[in-house]
């Protein structure tokens, strides 16, 4: 099957275009005339469906840091206008970790803040397995995260831990209130959330799961904000075998002025079936579900998410995800369980996966729907983000695409959204990883709709292939290599002396998929024939470059 292949742009070089040997000329060239073919023989299937465009990616410091962890929600913490990025790594470093990105008009890929887990015992806490905006929680202006770490064991094994961090001008990285498990394997912190405002009292509220315990009950935690906010639990969520939430924020489904929750609750019987629910936020919150779903939803790909108001009616709406379709749910004064719109796979899509999220990222004024598809070939998977535009021509039909044309690589495992230069296109996040969870740090990628204002897309092309280049050669005394990586991977190139004697090591670290650059000096060589040597993945190179004084 096709897989479309996103275009990002015209590919901008370091060296002027008549300096280059007509060699590289060629080799430049074949990049991206290949890459513009596979741009137009595999268009999406999608009828009128157009390409998302690719800005950057980070990824984590190591391999198996799972490093995908999108915050949930939306949020500026330092007040400057521009919205934030909060990627989670659980298995980073000794015990975890989480890096914070600050928007801005000239956003780099450069961590502004990073949160480090504690280590209790020798056990890993796993910080940063989930991270939320959780809105502004005491009304200062700034908005506040929450970031779990549900493996923490202190007093007993793995009753887990939450961090909250309040917003500021100068945020640092020092928890303004903690939040700690009761018992053995409550795991708390094992999903946050920002609720939105459920009892209507001027202030955000929020969420921490505690998701079962060795007696087979799950909680949920629900803290209402102030001026100011304490560790007490308001309300108290409790239910036989499993109780969680992916995002349990809806926003106000029935226009009642309350903000809504959605949980779910996972029946530990051998078939491991789904039970949504959905609780109505009001001045005296109480635990009752108000929406109950048939347990007929089974564990795999299972996703729910509130995703805004999509069909612009003035209520929210949200939609349970399910390994063959996605149900989307429009908001009413009276909702009820019947789904009003049904998302299948379409060419090339074989079946819908893991996330959904919700954003208005076209800026024509109504959320969009995010979603993650696979297609299945041979024994390999290709991943796709889909997104389906809201408005008068909502349907079942996704409206734009992206994939990175690498199989097995799991694009879109996580989402999110954020528009980090406030210029209203919205970023759509996508994190993932490699083959498994553990053969690669984990990345997320930035995608929109269209270039920012002003911007242009950083790495804006992803090459088709692994390629070296070294110009000028010879050199006196700096040279820059050239090098394209066709998907992340630990990238090693040093530089030897004719005997084999190492003279210097260029790069040494995992990098992103795009075209890099380093530059060798060699003002404090003698002059004489040097060897680099680049290994890459599966990609081994060496060449010879020669040094003229």
């Amino acid at each position: 099957m096709a897989h479309a292949v996103t275009a990002f742009g015209d590919m901008e070089w370091s060296m002027p275009p008549q300096k280059m040997s007509l060699a590289m000329k060629t080799r430049f060239i074949t990049i991206a005339a290949f890459a513009a073919i596979l741009t137009i023989l595999s268009a999406p299937q999608s009828p009128f469906a157009a390409d998302l465009y690719f800005h950057c990616s980070v990824s984590g410091d190591s391999v198996g840091d799972r490093f995908f962890h999108i915050a949930r929600g939306h949020g500026d913490v330092n007040g400057d206008g521009y919205e934030d990025v909060l990627i989670g790594a659980p298995y980073g470093g000794t015990s975890g970790y989480a890096k914070l990105y600050y928007g801005g008009a000239e956003f780099d890929t450069i961590p502004d803040l990073v949160f480090y887990g504690e280590e209790y015992a020798g056990i890993a806490s796993h910080f940063g397995e989930s991270c939320a905006f959780i809105g502004d929680i005491n009304n200062d202006d700034f908005d506040d995260i929450l970031i779990g770490a549900p493996a923490t064991s202190i007093s007993y094994y793995e009753n887990g831990k939450a961090y909250l961090y309040l917003g500021s001008a100068e945020m640092d990285t020092v928890p303004d209130l903690t939040f700690i498990g009761e018992d053995w394997y409550h795991r708390l912190g094992e999903n946050v959330s920002g609720a939105g405002d459920v009892n209507n009292d001027g202030y955000d509220d929020w969420l921490i799961s505690a998701p079962w315990d060795c007696w087979g009950y799950g909680r949920i935690y629900l803290y209402y904000g102030s001026a100011d906010p304490d560790p007490i639990c308001d309300v108290y969520f409790v239910a036989q075998d499993f109780l969680r939430f992916k995002d349990a924020q809806l926003g106000d489904i029935n226009g009642d002025g309350y903000d809504d929750l959605a949980f779910y609750k996972l029946d530990g019987g051998l078939d491991f079936l789904i039970i949504p629910q959905i609780h109505f936020g009001s001045p005296q919150m109480d635990t009752i579900p108000d929406l109950r779903w048939p347990d007929d939803l089974y564990f795999d790909y299972f996703a729910v998410s509130g995703v805004g108001d999509i069909n612009c009616d003035g209520y929210n709406d949200w939609a349970i995800g399910f390994y063959n379709d996605y149900k989307v749910y429009f908001g009413d004064a009276d909702p009820d369980t019947t789904p009003d719109m049904v998302l299948t796979p379409e060419d090339p899509i074989d079946r819908m996966a893991y996330a959904i999220c919700g954003a208005d990222v076209n800026n024509d004024g109504v959320s969009d729907l995010l979603t993650n598809g696979i297609e299945e070939v041979g024994d390999h998977n290709y991943s796709y983000v889909l997104t389906y535009c809201g408005g008068e021509n909502l349907d079942e039909s996704y409206d734009y695409i992206f994939d990175v044309n690498e199989p097995d690589l799991a694009i879109g495992y996580t989402l999110g959204a954020a528009d980090i230069y406030a210029d209203s296109i919205v970023q759509i996040l996508a994190g993932g990883f490699q083959d498994s969870y553990d053969s690669d740090p984990g990345q997320v990628w930035f995608l929109s709709v269209e270039p920012p204002l002003g911007m242009k897309p950083i790495n804006p092309m992803m090459p088709p292939a692994y390629d070296l280049i070294v110009y000028p050669n010879p050199f006196n005394p700096t040279t820059t290599i050239n090098y394209a990586l066709p998907k992340a991977c630990e990238v090693k190139l040093i530089v030897y002396d004719i005997q084999g004697c190492e003279i210097r090591t260029l790069v040494n670290q995992w990098q992103n998929p795009g075209i890099h650059e380093v530059t060798f000096n060699g003002s404090d060589l003698a002059s004489g024939i040097y060897v680099y040597h680049i290994e890459a993945g599966e990609y081994e190179r060496v060449n010879k470059m020669v040094l003229l004084k």
